[in-house]
């Protein structure tokens, strides 16, 4: 037989630190036994509460509460420990954030006889991040727009004015006395480098702002980024794709354009290799960029713990589409650096631009 029951006196410890609940289930008959700071947690005095298992399933919030359940049942098949977050309707019908974990106890015949959980309430952390993201999210917002001003300004004023000097320098080129040879190869070098100057204030233009990205997507948008990286440094950058649509929602095609620019510049000043690998795929219901190279590598624990501001960029602009990033390098073994965002919020995004 199973241990007996734990008293009220030993389970309070467990939701000691306020805003916290604790219950033990009876799995056979359905009870819920609760204690803690219901009154803080669902908005209802303890000793006014103990209900069953169908109410506490009632208040999970509609769209949370098979996740959890399903979560719950997994936990009682496998023997293993529960953990979930999930959002619950007060009394009021006010809605809470709470994290939850249990255990369950079981019968020598492997049968459940009991779940002992708590759950502690983490609205006010979840409102802090949700405000700190919207705070990130708009200052991304802010540098994109001033990039994609820089990069107007920079083709439609500057470039052009480079194009006019170059062409008067053309002229003047045609125009000069052969017999002032020194003056001649003055000019042709003067045009060369002229021709050069715009040559980057374009490539910087578009690295500031891809017009291909908008027009064309992120796969025709990130092939030409490739291309152009790799003439620059003479490097090799080998591009594959796989199943990405041509169209997604402008804030995932720009949150995986900036993490493969931050990621190939990364790997150009500090890998040390003339070969990179990119790739970028849609699969297991998600869609995956990852950049690969064979260089020195680094420590990425100490990376990811003293992160620079380019991990941090990268980090951020993920996490605002719910998104993952993860870095694999050691020294001597290279780096892999791999972003993923879900398919789900790709789809979320979509529903939001419609």
């Amino acid at each position: 037989m199973e241990k007996a029951s734990t008293s009220t006196d030993e389970r309070l410890p467990l939701t000691s630190a306020g805003r916290s609940i604790g219950w033990e289930w009876n799995v056979k008959s359905g009870e819920v036994h609760w204690f803690g700071d219901l009154s803080t947690v669902l908005g209802i005095p303890l000793e006014a509460y103990s209900a069953d298992v169908k109410d506490y399933r009632r208040r999970i919030h509609p769209e949370d509460r098979e996740r959890v359940w399903e979560a719950i049942s997994e936990a009682r098949k496998k023997n293993k420990c529960y953990t979930a977050e999930f959002r619950v309707l007060r009394e009021d019908n006010t809605v809470r954030c709470l994290r939850a974990n249990g255990i369950f106890l079981y019968f020598h015949d492997g049968k459940a006889k009991r779940m002992l959980g708590t759950a502690v309430d983490i609205t006010d952390a979840r409102i802090a991040e949700e405000a700190l993201a919207t705070v990130g999210s708009r200052l991304i917002a802010a540098n994109e727009w001033e990039r994609t001003w820089i990069a107007r300004e920079l083709h439609d004023d500057v470039n052009q004015q480079i194009a006019v000097l170059g062409i008067r320098l053309d002229r003047l080129k045609q125009h000069v006395s052969e017999s002032t040879a020194d003056v001649q190869t003055e000019v042709a070098e003067l045009y060369q480098r002229i021709t050069q100057l715009g040559k980057n204030v374009q490539a910087l233009s578009h690295r500031l702002h891809s017009s291909k990205l908008d027009y064309l997507g992120i796969v025709a948008a990130g092939r030409s980024f490739c291309e152009e990286l790799s003439a620059q440094y003479q490097l090799q950058i080998n591009f594959s794709h796989a199943g990405v649509p041509r169209k997604l929602p402008p804030e995932i095609s720009l949150c995986l354009f900036r993490v493969l620019q931050e990621a190939l510049q990364n790997a150009v000043k500090h890998s040390g290799v003339r070969q990179i690998k990119v790739e970028l795929c849609a699969q297991h219901g998600e869609i995956q960029l990852t950049v690969l190279d064979e260089g020195i590598g680094f420590d990425s624990q100490n990376a990811m713990i003293n992160r620079g501001l380019g991990l941090i960029s990268m980090h951020e602009r993920l996490q605002l589409v719910k998104g993952q990033l993860s870095i694999r390098s050691e020294k001597g073994r290279g780096t892999t650096i791999c972003a993923r965002i879900p398919i789900q919020a790709i789809e979320a995004h979509k529903l939001r631009s419609a």
